[in-house]
Order: C-alpha cells, then sequence, then structure tokens
C-alpha cells in the first residue's frame, strides 16, 4: 500500500537515481499520420491537389500529402496502377478505358467540367480562311492536342451534328503551341486550342474562333476524376475519404477565388500571373453527378474511343 501511495515526485526521483534524468514525453504528441502520394499534372484543369495544399486543407483534415506531378495522364494513370502513387486524376476516358479491361480504378472525388460558359478549348481557323461550318472541313485537316482523348471525340462530335462524316476529315496530334502558327500559315484549316495557347493565338490577330467543339458532347459533364484503386480504398478508407472531401472542397474554393488561385497556377505552371487571370478558368465540380460523366461515355462508345457501353456508375465502383 505504501508504494502505491508513494507521490509522483518520489517516483521521478526514484527513477533519477537508477536511471538517470527522465526523457521528457508529450503526452499530446499523436503518431505521424500516413503519407498519402497524389500524383496530378501542371494542367490548371487537374490543379486541385495544388489548391487543397497551399489553402492548407489537408492540414486542417490530419493529412500527410505529397503530391507529385507526372508529365503525362498515362503516368499518373500508371504510377497509381503499380503502387507509385495512392491517388491519381485522369481522363474519364482513360478511366473507363482502364477499368473496362479489368484495372481496378474507383473515382473518389471530381476534377474540372466542361461547360458552355467556361469551354476547355475552342476551334480556330485562320482569319481569313472561308471556314465557318462543319461541312467546311470535308477533305481538310484539323489538330487536336491528344488523339483517342475529350478533345478528339469532341471534335468528332462537333463534325456529325454539324452534317459532317468526321472520316473524311484529317483529325490529327499536333503540339499547342505550333497551332496558332500552323492555322495561320494554312498548314492545318483549324485546330482545337485551349489555355493558354488559346489566348496567345487570338491576340496575336491572326485566327479566329468559330466553335465550341467540346460542348458538342454535351453541355456540362466531368473532364476527369481523382481516382485510387479498390484496394487501396478497401485498406484505407477513411484516409481517402479524407483526401476527396479535401480535392472537392479546393475545387469549390478555386471556383469562388479566381484571382487568389491564379497565382498558385502560376507557380506551378511558371506562367506569368496576369496571362493566366486573363484566360478562360476552368469550374470544378463540386460534387459527383453520374449524369455529368455519362454523355463522354456515351459519345466515347459511338465512335470506337471505348471498347463496350459503359455505365457511369461503374467507374465509382457500384
Amino acid at each position: 500500500m505504501m508504494f502505491r501511495r508513494c507521490s509522483t515526485a518520489a517516483m521521478a526521483a526514484l527513477l533519477v537515481a537508477a536511471w538517470g534524468a527522465p526523457v521528457a514525453i508529450d503526452a499530446q504528441q499523436a503518431p505521424a499520420a500516413p503519407l498519402v502520394r497524389i500524383a496530378t499534372s501542371a494542367s490548371e484543369t487537374y490543379a486541385q491537389a495544388f489548391f487543397a495544399q497551399d489553402t492548407g486543407l489537408y492540414q486542417k483534415a490530419g493529412l500527410n500529402v505529397e503530391v507529385d506531378t507526372l508529365g503525362t495522364g498515362a503516368a499518373v494513370s500508371s504510377a497509381v496502377a503499380g503502387g507509385g502513387a495512392d491517388i491519381g486524376v485522369a481522363t474519364m476516358l482513360n478511366l473507363a478505358n482502364a477499368i473496362a479491361r479489368g484495372v481496378p480504378f474507383v473515382v473518389i472525388a471530381p476534377a474540372a467540367l466542361e461547360t458552355a460558359k467556361q469551354p476547355s478549348g475552342l476551334l480556330c481557323v485562320a482569319k481569313a480562311s472561308p471556314y465557318k461550318t462543319a461541312k467546311d472541313f470535308d477533305g481538310q485537316t484539323i489538330a487536336v492536342p491528344a488523339l483517342k482523348q475529350t478533345v478528339d471525340l469532341a471534335m468528332r462530335e462537333w463534325l456529325t451534328q454539324g452534317g459532317e462524316d468526321p472520316s473524311r476529315v484529317h483529325i490529327i496530334e499536333a503540339p499547342f503551341s505550333e497551332m496558332g502558327p500552323a492555322v495561320e500559315r494554312g498548314t492545318y484549316a483549324g485546330a482545337a486550342i485551349s489555355e493558354p495557347s488559346l489566348s496567345q493565338a487570338q491576340h496575336g490577330g491572326g485566327v479566329r474562333c468559330i466553335g465550341d467543339p467540346y460542348s458538342a458532347i454535351a453541355p456540362t459533364y466531368m473532364l476527369g476524376a481523382w481516382f485510387t484503386t479498390k484496394d487501396y480504398a478497401a485498406k484505407n478508407p477513411d484516409l481517402v475519404r479524407k483526401v476527396a472531401a479535401a480535392l472537392t472542397e479546393a475545387g469549390k474554393w478555386a471556383n469562388a477565388h479566381h484571382f487568389e488561385s491564379a497565382a498558385i497556377v502560376s507557380k506551378v505552371n511558371k506562367v506569368d500571373v496576369d496571362t493566366i487571370r486573363g484566360e478562360v478558368r476552368p469550374r470544378y465540380a463540386e460534387e459527383i453527378k453520374l449524369n455529368e460523366i455519362q454523355p463522354q461515355l456515351d459519345a466515347g462508345f459511338k465512335f470506337g474511343f471505348l471498347t463496350r457501353q459503359m455505365n457511369a456508375a461503374e467507374l465509382l465502383g457500384r
């Protein structure tokens, strides 16, 4: 009984005598949160990961996050599939194709939206050219930044809706930086140009824009989404929920803070902040809606971009 009633001070004295000065222990110190590795690209379309980092949303949620910038969407998907990253971002077409092939990806949060008010890009032609409608491009060449991706799909849908058979138009891949000058020279009849190259081409005065091919798919739809593997989601449900919430909240913040978000994009992209503030900026989806995923899947199957018809719920693992 005497030992049990011994004071804390007395116990400390006994320990010092036996072992030397005790090591101070902070009773409030919590174990470090597990590291979550997020892979993305420098495109503003997928900038939520950086917005969440710079605005402290990860820290607020008690997350320990590392954001890695990779060059392409394919590299991001490969990193997540191979275990080099825990969470990534990709276009709906890339995710749908991967899932159709049996890759166990699952969507956890929305990325940018395509909307008619804030188009992801415009179809541009030379200022003095005669091209005005889809039928004018019969037998001509149109440049897009990537084949078998959303912009290629949108271009084909725009041509079809305008009464032109896409198979009669030469759709080729070219870098954004070359599009404006090539259209002015007449190398391409048209090009689907996005920011910041779109503003640069328009300011040069040698091109004019005749349409928004993206909205041919639907007036509003999700361009891409944040995803992980089913295995990672099953093993780390709380982490995934918190990261998804932080990325979604970052998109909401960016929608309401264009001036401040431009500074973050400038830092990531190494583009002058005033240039970014003068561009058409992306809008981010603030929730996952199946009806904002399905239109791209339907168009993808229609034009052979997907190997089978897919339901939007499949991307969410349902």
